[in-house]
């Protein structure tokens, strides 16, 4: 079974990945200072953000693909050209099963109006269903980054069903790892130094952390749910 625990020791124990992280974290960083200083949302906000999401959702597919074809590193090299066209490729090639998802959850999410707990556990089913659908686009992608293997729509919703478990475990193991590590180590740097510059940045460095993390273990699931790559 996917295990988070495997994926923060290897992420954090593999050589040179947190000063590749730290790398990856100072556009992080230099986005919420924009957002910061500006106030809220602005055009500069937006530019920095948007081209900070797009080399991170690179970074994504990358670490994946790297777990997935067993290659000596996990985390890819610093490489921009490289990040940004596996990024383009995955943004097409999980673009058209998102927005189906997407849409029909929306429509269906519309018409239910039962109970508010019911409709609220309903809608948030739905959206797991559609959740799963992604990832699995996802992950058919990352095998090999091709954008043809993400549009088999036979393969894509007879794996899907089996990623919504995996993703509500997901869910809930990011969420206790990171309560006895980014929680008390972000807690203890604001009772030594406060709200600041240090802080913010480890923050942000948690986010690259954490998308890592994400990116190795879907690696893992790959294996479980849509097989070793042959």
């Amino acid at each position: 079974m996917a295990s988070i625990m495997d994926s923060f020791k290897e992420v954090s124990g593999e050589k040179f990945s947190i000063l590749k992280m730290i790398v990856f974290t100072i556009p992080v960083y230099y986005a919420y200072t924009i957002f910061v200083a500006d106030k809220g949302f602005s055009g500069n906000f937006y530019t920095v953000a948007f081209w900070t999401a797009f080399f991170l959702f690179g970074l994504l597919i990358k670490v994946t693909n790297n777990l997935i074809n067993e290659t000596h590193n996990v985390m890819p090299s610093l490489n921009p050209l490289k990040l940004a066209f596996s990024s383009l490729k995955g943004i097409v090639a999980i673009g058209l099963p998102t927005y189906i998802a997407c849409s029909i959850v929306n429509y269906i999410s519309a018409q239910i109006f039962i109970l508010p707990w019911v409709d609220t556990t309903l809608k948030t089913l739905l959206w797991f269903i559609a959740a799963a659908i992604i990832v699995t686009s996802f992950l058919m992608f990352c095998r090999n980054e091709s954008i043809k293997e993400a549009f088999n729509m036979k393969f894509l919703f007879e794996k899907a069903g089996d990623l919504i478990l995996v993703l509500v475990f997901f869910v809930l193991q990011i969420i206790l790892i990171n309560l006895p590590t980014t929680a008390l180590i972000g807690y203890a740097i604001y009772i030594l130094l406060g709200y600041g510059p240090v802080f913010d940045f480890f923050m942000a460095f948690a986010l690259v952390f954490n998308i890592v993390v994400a990116g190795h273990y879907m690696g893992q699931v790959h294996y479980e749910a849509l097989g070793a790559k042959e």
